[in-house]
């Protein structure tokens, strides 16, 4: 049984989306996904891994809204996603999502983020 959901229109600089709230399964598999990178020491990180969990947060919200959801043949992926999007809209879609899914977000410490970004800066620069 195919259940109604919640759709919501978002404006980012210009660009029409519509998008609806992730999903218990997709909340769950956000969290062990994340759980997974912040268990990853730091000098292992791989940016590539959390630019496709938020793209996949992205792609769940676009196709949650979609007329064939997740499971449809023409479904975004997150490669899809990677030759369309830059981060700040990502960013921004991302929080949308979040916000309408009712899922808290915290932004992080500047120290926290000084280490994410000197992580993301070690793992481009060895690749």
């Amino acid at each position: 049984m195919k259940v109604a959901r919640r759709k919501k229109s978002v404006e980012v600089d210009g660009a029409s989306f519509v998008i609806s709230p992730l999903t218990y399964s997709q909340i769950e598999e956000h969290a062990l996904r994340s759980k997974a990178w912040n268990d990853t020491p730091s000098e292992k990180r791989d940016r590539k891994v959390l630019r496709d969990l938020a793209l996949w947060v992205v792609c769940c919200g676009l196709n949650n809204a979609s007329e064939g959801g997740p499971g449809a043949p023409d479904a975004l992926s997150e490669a899809d996603l990677a030759n369309e999007m830059d981060d700040i809209l990502a960013g921004r879609l991302i929080r949308e999502i979040f916000d309408f899914s009712g899922v808290k977000t915290t932004e992080p410490s500047e120290e926290e983020a000084k280490k994410v970004e000197a992580a993301a800066g070690e793992s481009l620069a060895s690749s």
